[in-house]
């Protein structure tokens, strides 16, 4: 497939100042030295940009790394479709043919779009190829077992990682209020957040954010997913949720994966 890639707004840089050590009139290095901050830049945002989307965890990988939404990202409960970040260990040639592939087949490898790095009419109007930084990969955990994903540009692997699937066997619910104005009016909007965990036979917790569908089962509220997101319409995913209510009668929110569901009554300041 061909990278396709956009440019992000930053405001994180951090790039290697080697170049810089003694004093050089070597116009190479000086442009290498600049081609480093560029990549700076561009690294930055996405971070930045993923961290806006909600993706915070990070997992290494042999290279690079992958963004989650949530902990524990290469443990997933079989039956999850799930998108996730994966960082390059460094950027590629936008029109590199770029794959990706499951090597035991536990993992069935979906959409891979480019996601950040330099828009393709500021590299030079195609004199010189856009570098991208990342993609979103998307994945269905379709059988139990231990599984690796390669990322594959013009034949040459750019970065693996492994994975291990497991069976969800339960699935919790916890509600955090978040702390109370005192000088607001009964009727005031209040917010709490609430995280659903799965977790299988032998307790050990198992990532889905994508796939955990949230639903209001009684009173009156807003259930709110992402940093910006508002979701008015069940039902709303995602493995955290924040709940938004202006009512002083209970709030009851569920979650499901599967054929696992959970209510619970939320705890609001």
């Amino acid at each position: 497939m061909k990278a396709r890639s956009f440019s992000c707004v930053s405001l994180v840089v951090s790039v290697s100042l080697a170049a810089l050590a003694g004093c050089t009139d070597d116009l190479s290095n000086l442009n290498e030295w600049a081609d480093d901050i560029d990549d700076g830049i561009e690294q930055a945002s996405c971070q930045l940009s993923q961290s806006f989307a909600g993706y915070t965890d990070v997992v290494e990988t042999t290279g690079g790394n992958l963004a989650a939404r949530g902990p524990g990202a290469t443990l997933v409960a079989r039956g999850a479709i799930e998108t996730l970040v994966w960082n390059l260990p460094q950027p590629l040639n936008s029109e590199a043919d770029v794959a990706l592939e499951s090597e035991q087949g536990s993992l069935e490898p979906g959409e891979l779009v480019a996601s950040c790095g330099t828009d393709l009419e500021e590299a030079g109007n195609g004199e010189e190829p856009a570098q991208t930084f990342s993609f979103d990969l998307t994945f269905e955990a379709l059988a139990l077992g231990a599984d690796s994903l390669r990322l594959v540009a013009d034949g040459q692997a750019v970065d693996v990682v492994a994975f291990e699937v497991r069976e969800a066997a339960a699935l919790t619910l916890e509600s955090k209020p978040e702390e109370a104005d005192p000088e607001a009016e009964p009727t005031a909007e209040r917010f709490s957040t609430v995280c659903a965990a799965l977790s299988d036979a032998d307790g050990e917790a198992l990532y889905a954010a994508d796939s955990i569908a949230w639903r209001l089962v009684a009173g009156e509220a807003t259930l709110i997913t992402g940093v910006f997101g508002v979701d008015l319409e069940a039902p709303v995913t995602g493995r955290c949720i924040t709940v938004s209510s202006q009512s002083s009668e209970p709030v009851v929110v569920e979650a499901s994966f599967l054929e696992l569901a959970q209510e619970v009554e939320v705890e609001l300041p």
